[in-house]
């Protein structure tokens, strides 16, 4: 997992006379937030999976791939022969 870290100074701006200057120096702090939150909601994105019953579980699919299985109520993974719970079980 990649840690996510924002590397600005800090400034201390007190006062109504450097309202623009706050601005300034906040501008790039908040674009790195945002370009970092994309970054996480793209990855938990990718990473979600389908869902549905049991009956409608994938057909083709890569090991590793996730599908929540609301039969059961809970994520299920192919394991490249079986869907398996978080427990490695056989589901």
């Amino acid at each position: 997992m990649q840690r996510l870290s924002i590397n600005k100074p800090a400034t201390v701006l007190r006062g109504s006379d450097n309202l623009p200057e706050l601005q300034r120096n906040l501008a790039p702090i908040l674009n790195d937030i945002q370009t970092n939150f994309q970054s996480v909601a793209n990855a938990v994105n990718t990473n979600i999976g389908q869902a549905g019953a049991t009956s409608t579980r994938p057909t083709l699919h890569q090991p590793g791939e996730s599908f929540f299985d609301t039969t059961l109520n809970k994520p299920i993974w192919w394991n490249g022969s079986h869907w398996v719970d978080a427990t490695g079980t056989i589901v």
